[in-house]
């Protein structure tokens, strides 16, 4: 039989879009500009040149700069050959000014700005001078993402004068996203830095907030032609202060609106505010409401609201009542219940999230059916879990029955490279001191492990330490993939 050499090069341009499409726009600008004059031709096609996202993101979503030969290649060379058919940047904060100067970008209307910090964005924002400022007429669409790096202690303040001056720079701004990875840090709140900006030309807005009056200053009428909002916010609860909340808006057709906490304000705020949106579309909720009348009966009780399609990306406190469907946008899930968790709810768990990356579990109750193979509800063994997208797993407030949930290989299966957050002693009795056949298949998938301990206070254990304690040695050799923390 004889084989045959294929070459890139040999493959149709169809086929190679298909195979180049899998890729990064920025891999195939790097690896194809340049390298030969066909390859060079589909490399500079539009589908890899509008949308062109110069930076590193790293799994556990922390951003870096370009390596220096790499940025230099772009700077020099690739930059100036496609900078026509550049309609949107993607930058970090270390390597904005050095890409903005290399070339100038005429068809540009959309920066992405990741992991700046709240002193360079005001300084980008402020100074007439900066290359951002000159772009001040282009950009039509705007995504800032402040400190995503690490948690920082940022005056609320700071981002409300980012905010304002946003608008300022930015004179026909239609879309802002600001603060996408909703850390704590990144809310708004105009209670001490009122908004004084005024915008005719913003569509959309993405915004974390403080509160809900927040949001009602946001819908005050300055952003007058606005139709879309999408709003996580803190906590939503009355204030004394006086917003203008009474004028109809109708030009607002799609809402998304989404609070953590529990509100008794249902009635009082929400409800008048979506009576103002004369010709509301869409509406996106994800809220729990209590100290109300429930539809069943005059007790007063609280529940969870949610509109479906489920568009967050994330869902949390799932207990077991739970119904199941498909959340295809989720990403983020945490379980949490006073009742056990049966293998059942996780099987319903992977199926309706089947894109889930980060799954975290809180339950200290045991589990009823761990010793049997069977399902309640059928006559058949019960499956082998699998989550094919997951990245990170917590099961640090969880008991030793979710340890062996998820460790042992008849029960699930987990994907390559994933961090696991476990208990170290509820670690090593599942895997009988590291040496358990039916756990070494999960435990060697692993690529990151951290392992806490408990530390005991007046004769009572109720903390973790953050301390790595001394771990035996034959732990590497379980986990040989694995950096243990």
């Amino acid at each position: 039989m004889e084989y045959s050499c294929v070459q890139l090069n040999d493959l149709p341009d169809e086929v190679l879009m298909i195979i180049l499409k899998k890729l990064a726009n920025m891999e195939v600008l790097y690896s194809l500009v340049g390298v030969h004059k066909r390859l060079n031709r589909i490399a500079q096609d539009s589908v890899f040149t509008n949308n062109l996202t110069l930076l590193i993101s790293s799994s556990n979503g922390f951003v870096y700069s370009l390596p220096d030969p790499i940025l230099d290649r772009f700077c020099s060379h690739i930059l100036p050959k496609i900078h026509q058919k550049i309609k949107w940047l993607g930058l970090e904060s270390l390597s904005i000014e050095r890409i903005l100067r290399a070339t100038n970008y005429p068809n540009l209307y959309g920066i992405s700005l990741y992991n700046i910090q709240a002193e360079t964005a005001i300084g980008l924002f402020t100074d007439e001078t900066s290359l951002i400022c000159t772009l001040k007429n282009q950009i039509l669409e705007l995504v800032i993402d402040i400190s995503t790096n690490k948690i920082q202690s940022l005056p609320v303040d700071d981002n409300t004068i980012i905010f304002i001056h946003i608008f300022t720079t930015f004179t026909n701004l239609q879309y802002l996203n600001f603060g996408p990875s909703l850390l704590y840090h990144q809310r708004l709140s105009f209670f001490t830095s009122p908004l004084t900006v005024i915008s005719t030309n913003l569509l959309k807005l993405h915004v974390y907030l403080e509160n809900f009056n927040d949001c009602l200053y946001l819908l005050d009428g300055r952003f007058n032609q606005l139709h879309t909002l999408s709003a996580n916010i803190s906590f939503i609860s009355a204030s004394p202060l006086t917003i203008n909340n009474k004028e109809k808006m109708p030009t607002l057709k799609c809402v998304s609106l989404h609070c953590d906490i529990e509100t008794c304000a249902y009635d009082e705020l929400i409800l008048p505010l979506f009576r103002r949106m004369l010709n509301l579309e869409k509406l996106n909720l994800c809220l729990i409401v209590g100290d109300r009348k429930t539809f069943f009966d005059d007790k007063k009780g609280h529940c969870h609201i949610y509109s479906y399609p489920y568009k967050l990306n994330y869902y949390d406190d799932i207990t077991n009542n739970f119904p199941g469907g498909i959340f295809k946008y989720v990403r983020k899930v945490s379980l949490f219940d006073e009742h056990p968790f049966e293998h059942e709810f996780f099987l319903r768990i992977a199926q309706s999230f089947p894109l889930m990356e980060k799954l975290c579990v809180c339950n200290e109750k045991r589990q009823i059916n761990k010793q049997f193979r069977k399902s309640k509800n059928e006559n058949q063994d019960l499956s082998i879990i699998k989550y094919p997208y997951l990245k990170e797993l917590d099961l640090i407030h969880s008991c030793i029955d979710y340890h062996a949930q998820f460790l042992l290989d008849t029960k699930t299966c987990l994907p390559f490279d994933v961090r696991v957050s476990m208990q170290y002693e509820l670690l090593k009795k599942v895997t009988r001191n590291f040496r358990r056949n039916t756990t070494r298949s999960n435990c060697a998938k692993m690529n990151c492990v951290y392992l806490c301990t408990k530390v005991e206070f007046s004769g009572y254990f109720d903390n973790f330490s953050p301390r790595k304690p001394q771990f035996p040695e034959h732990i590497k050799d379980y986990s040989p993939r694995a950096k243990i923390h």
